[in-house]
């Protein structure tokens, strides 16, 4: 079956100095702009862009998983660093 709901992750640093991330959503092949945010990142040092997108994705998947509300596909941007971590994410939150 295809994905009806597909859910991609960045991470990106405003003006160098405020670590945000963001989400964009679609639903059915379209652009979900209820779903979309914008997060802070909280808890990371500036520059860990690593730190910020397990905490994007740990704040998000927690919260998605509790209301049964995961979506089909996530994508994270990046490289093998990132993918990792969103690995692990998935892994200790027990998201199969």
């Amino acid at each position: 079956r295809y994905p009806k709901r597909i859910e991609c992750f960045d991470t990106s640093n405003i003006s160098g100095t405020d670590p945000v991330a963001s989400l964009v959503a679609f639903t059915d092949a379209e652009k979900d702009s209820k779903r979309t945010r914008l997060f802070k990142i909280k808890t990371v040092p500036k520059g860990d862009d690593y730190g910020a997108m397990r905490e994007v994705l740990t704040r998000h998947l927690t919260r998605a998983k509790e209301t049964d509300d995961l979506p089909d596909l996530v994508i994270v941007d990046g490289g093998k660093g990132q993918l990792s971590v969103a690995q692990q994410v998935f892994k200790d939150l027990d998201i199969a």
